[in-house]
């Protein structure tokens, strides 16, 4: 890979600005073949001049002169750092940009510091440092050509970087944490019978902490294809309020958290082009209370094709086989799916997306045909501080042959959901390409068996990445 032109070519223009910038009027002893007095100012020339004349014996003794009168002295670990990167030795380069970025006084500094230890870092061999090096440098960027080059930069050591690591962490308080009804009440339509749910089946308030974590290594790659080891983390956990504890005494924070661990192949078609089919293969755990819950299977591929007349089409197909834990039977499960997304003239995207999910298993609890369909729509430019997209959806789910012991519901379990989410991405308050988000989500949920009727609000407290 060849980093950007900008990051190199102006290695020149920039030392001698530092060297401008930091310029002071004392003496220094530089020891060549003679003994020679210059002040400060006249040795960063110096040193300037001789990188240029590719010379890094002479700048690697003026910038150690230099330091032996300050070791805080951004410019002259800068000249050792690109002294050292003349010199073929990019590790030690890399270490002494660092410490330039480390002690620079202004923003033009720290963004050529930066750019200089990404470069040598992947020239060290290290693509996933100089990936760091890049995000760092993003926070310090002189202008948006300067950002879109990074980016340009950055895209490219994705591809050249064999391990791709992806991480989301949220806190998301919610009126209703554990999906809980919203009456105390349990009553099947159709039936002359009321019960009363126990607190821990009603809507509980509080707040829950999602962190969601894979890393990918990939195991060979050529022109038309490549294939990654996969691995993912999923832990949802809970915080209940003290309302919650009070309507559900005996609740623990414990009894609700969920965990989903999975290792897997993924196979990916055509990866450097825009039209893509990805096949994938895993097999996890899900744990619930602390207990194992259900051992899974799983088969997917996903087909993209971005250049159908007017937009962007996605296809989906996923197979699972789930064994719970017990004697529950087997859940054999199939989901299709649909995504189309059409770019408006003036920057808007909008977008639209069908599921459908069957269950079969000789579990009467279990066996469901799900629908479910959503429309989002996104602004492209920003409406006050923040970028907006909006979601609103529907879900018909129905359980044909669901009962409670030995009551069977009468026409089976019938499910309706209605959602709808509004997304706040605060691009202007990113930190190296981070950029805080807040999502207010709304769900209610009614159905003829009373316990699966609720509604929820959650607010979510996250972060996006940039590029």
């Amino acid at each position: 890979m060849k980093m950007s032109p900008c990051v190199i070519s102006r290695a020149k223009r920039t030392a001698l600005g530092l060297a401008l910038g930091l310029t002071m009027a004392l003496p220094l002893q530089a020891e060549t073949q003679q003994s020679v007095s210059l002040t400060i100012e006249e040795s960063r020339q110096v040193a300037v001049q001789a990188l240029s004349a590719g010379q890094p014996q002479v700048a690697v003794q003026i910038a150690l002169g230099l330091l032996q009168r300050d070791g805080a002295d951004a410019f002259a670990h800068y000249v050792l750092a690109r002294a050292m990167q003349q010199m073929q030795q990019p590790q030690k380069g890399r270490q002494a940009a660092a410490r330039a970025f480390r002690h620079a006084k202004t923003q033009v500094q720290k963004y050529e510091a930066s750019q200089l230890a990404a470069t040598l870092a992947f020239e060290q061999g290290a693509p996933g440092l100089a990936q760091v090096w890049l995000r760092r440098s993003w926070n310090h960027a002189p202008s948006d050509q300067a950002r879109a080059v990074l980016k340009k930069d950055y895209a490219t050591l994705r591809q050249v970087n064999p391990w791709q690591v992806r991480g989301r962490l949220s806190v998301v308080p919610s009126d209703n944490v554990n999906g809980g009804a919203r009456d105390p009440f349990m009553y099947i339509e159709g039936v002359p019978y009321v019960g009363i749910l126990s607190g821990d089946a009603r809507a509980l308030p509080g707040t829950k902490i999602i962190g969601d974590f894979s890393v990918g290594y990939r195991l060979r790659q050529d022109k038309t294809s490549q294939t990654r080891i996969t691995g993912r983390i999923y832990a949802n956990r809970v915080r209940l309020s003290d309302e919650a504890r009070r309507i559900a005494p005996g609740a623990q924070n414990d009894d609700f958290a969920y965990s989903d661990i999975s290792i897997g192949l993924e196979h990916q078609v055509n990866p450097n082009r825009k039209t893509q089919t990805v096949y994938s293969a895993s097999v996890g755990q899900l744990w619930y209370a602390g207990n194992r819950f259900q051992d899974r299977i799983s088969l997917g591929v996903v087909h993209t094709r971005p250049n159908i007349p007017m937009g962007r089409l996605q296809l989906s197909g996923h197979l699972q086989r789930a064994a719970p834990a017990g004697r529950v039977s087997n859940l054999y499960q199939a989901e299709l799916g649909a995504q189309f997304d059409y770019p408006l003239k003036n920057g808007d995207l909008f977008g639209i997306g069908l599921t459908g999910k069957m269950v079969a298993t000789r579990s009467d609890l279990h066996r469901e045909r799900r629908i479910s369909s959503h429309l989002t729509y996104g602004f492209g430019k920003p409406i006050g501080p923040a970028k907006l997209s909006v979601t609103v959806g529907a879900s018909l789910g129905y359980f044909p042959d669901y009962r409670l012991g030995n009551l069977i519901v009468p026409g089976g379990r019938d499910d309706q959901s209605l959602f709808a989410s509004a997304r706040f991405t605060f691009e202007g308050f990113d930190y190296a390409g981070f950029a805080p988000t807040l999502t207010v989500h709304a769900q209610q949920n009614r159905s003829n068996v009373s316990r699966f009727s609720s509604d929820a609000i959650s607010v979510s407290l996250g972060f996006v990445s940039r590029f």
